[in-house]
């Protein structure tokens, strides 16, 4: 038995490949000529994903994304989707059609569910039509080519459903009695498929930690560690560091750092952390890599490492 480093795939760099200009200038295209001159400003981490040339092969745009359904209020048209493991992320393209201004906030809304996980990136074109950009949770899956459907009957203002003769259940407090008076929800019956030539492959790394053994999945948005209990070494025995891993403020070295092939090093922001007795899980959101670029990763100061054996 021993260690040895992860031996990753290497592909090369595609940021001047035909086909991704291609890609980037139907998706530009697609959202008007107003992105070229900045006026579309969504925030760094979805500009990671829609206008990166590294991302751009694994990008569905126009006909591999069809929309059903209407509303009278609100016309929406597709223009980008990007599959990550069980993440899909989307663009929309939002109209509205009541000559009333588009809210600054929003939220995606399948009868009493919120559909987006995080924040809606909006980025206002003019008072009624804007760009937005959100991520869903869709299942997890091992199919390379696949067809990821979404579907929601509300775009609102608020967090929970809002018509004229429908208050929130239970009643808001008083600093949020403003913003539920004033709340405005376009409704519809919405279906949105996304079809997928191209699937990015996620890298794992099986491994050890302090007496653990580990597992490291690396994908495009994210890297998740997860180590093991076992009764020689059980949770309790470890340093308190793996309870509160975190990425610390204004540059300084993280729990995790990752190295790409071409010696840029990624430190994502802390997402979750997960700890039970027998198993704990950290995951990390990051900007858009590719996973098969990645030369190593270290974990509160240790390599983890491929291990096997002759």
């Amino acid at each position: 038995m021993f260690l040895h480093k992860v031996a990753i795939r290497r592909r090369p760099l595609k940021r001047f490949l035909l086909a991704s200009a291609a890609a980037m200038l139907i998706l530009a295209f697609s959202i008007t000529t107003l992105s070229a001159s900045g006026i579309i400003d969504f925030l760094d981490f979805y500009n990671s994903i829609f206008s990166n040339p590294e991302a751009s092969t694994f990008i569905s745009t126009e006909e591999m994304i069809t929309l059903s359904g209407s509303s009278d209020e609100l016309k929406i048209e597709p223009l980008a989707g990007f599959i990550d493991g069980e993440r899909l992320y989307i663009q929309l393209k939002l109209i509205a059609q009541n000559d009333r201004p588009l809210p600054e906030t929003l939220y995606i809304l399948n009868g009493d569910t919120v559909m987006n996980v995080g924040e809606v990136t909006i980025a206002k074109l003019d008072l009624e039509t804007a760009i937005i950009g959100f991520m869903v949770h869709k299942g997890a899956t091992d199919s390379v080519a696949e067809t990821v459907t979404v579907r929601f009957d509300a775009i609102s203002s608020v967090y929970v459903r809002v018509g004229d003769n429908v208050k929130p259940d239970p009643p808001p407090t008083i600093a949020e009695s403003d913003v539920f008076e004033n709340a405005f929800t376009y409704y519809g019956q919405w279906e949105i498929t996304v079809h997928a030539n191209s699937v990015i492959a996620a890298e794992v790394i099986e491994s050890r930690f302090r007496g653990h053994d580990a597992i490291v999945t690396i994908k495009a948005t994210s890297i998740e560690v997860q180590l093991f209990a076992n009764e020689d070494t059980p949770f309790w025995s470890i340093d308190s560091d793996i309870s509160t891993p975190h990425v610390e403020a204004e540059g300084r070295e993280g729990a995790i750092k990752i190295t790409l092939s071409d010696g840029r090093v990624v430190e994502p922001l802390h997402d979750s952390i997960m700890v039970d007795d027998y198993m704990a899980s950290y995951c990390y959101t990051m900007d858009f890599i590719n996973p098969a670029d990645v030369d190593s990763v270290e974990f509160l100061g240790v390599l983890m490492v491929t291990e096997s054996s002759e």
